[in-house]
């Protein structure tokens, strides 16, 4: 994965489509499933996940002065952050992470195409930086729609 250092020039709209994602995929989860293996993160269950998107926006959040007593990061992060240089990189991880954790808990999320835009987008800017150590492992596509090839980059499967 990109480090969280990443500048991208996107527009900065789609954070908030992710962050519904994310927020969609979570909510209403027990403690079953928290336990559930995430088939796209070898070794780690839902609550891993869950735990690392919230740290990692916690540990920038941290680091801004922001003083918001929201208790939903995600809000912070769009009501003081959208221009801040990591968001690109949040917006990946929040829709991948929230692809991962709905169909880790056996639902079947649809993945709006302003997010498939910067998911392509993203893989572009990034080149080869997207394969390094601890970044994503691309798999071959099985076909060449559009979504699948724009998933495959970042190791997932389409459906």
């Amino acid at each position: 994965m990109p480090g969280p250092d990443s500048a991208v020039p996107f527009s900065l709209a789609p954070y908030a489509v992710a962050a519904d994602l994310f927020r969609a995929a979570t909510t209403g989860l027990g403690a079953v499933d928290l336990d559930l293996p995430v088939g796209a993160c070898p070794g780690w269950s839902v609550s891993d996940v869950v735990t690392h998107v919230l740290d990692d926006h916690l540990r920038v959040l941290a680091t801004t002065g922001v003083d918001d007593e929201t208790a939903d990061v995600l809000r912070v992060w769009e009501r003081h952050l959208l221009d801040h240089p990591q968001t690109p990189v949040w917006t990946t991880e929040l829709t991948l992470h929230g692809l991962d954790v709905a169909r880790a808990v056996g639902r079947t999320p649809q993945l709006p195409p302003e997010l498939v835009d910067h998911l392509e987008a993203f893989a572009a800017e990034q080149g080869e930086a997207l394969d390094a150590p601890g970044g994503y492992v691309a798999r071959t596509p099985g076909s060449d729609d559009r979504l699948e090839v724009v998933l495959a980059r970042y190791g997932r499967p389409a459906a």
